[in-house]
């Protein structure tokens, strides 16, 4: 099986001159070797990681805040409940 150099593509043997997926034009031989490697995929894998990690740390940090509002709201409600419940009478 031979490979696209441009993309490494897996080329049948039978095939034209060029690559189905990307349209390069080259010569088969079987000293093509597949181009593609991990180190290829490294940058959209920590691209994808911070992206990962920055939508955590905002969803964090609405929640957390989300909660503190409500528990200030709720205590300064209830400290006007009691304000006025002792004024009343």
């Amino acid at each position: 099986m031979a490979y696209c150099p441009q993309c490494g593509t897996e080329v049948p043997e039978g095939s034209a001159n060029f690559c189905p997926s990307c349209g390069v034009s080259f010569s088969l031989t079987e000293s093509d070797a597949p181009q593609k490697s991990r180190r290829n995929k490294l940058p959209f894998i920590i691209a994808a990681t911070a992206l990962l990690l920055i939508i955590a740390v905002v969803s964090w940090k609405f929640i957390f805040n989300s909660r503190l509002a409500y528990a200030a709201v709720h205590r300064c409600a209830e400290a006007a409940v009691s304000l006025g419940a002792g004024t009343a009478a």
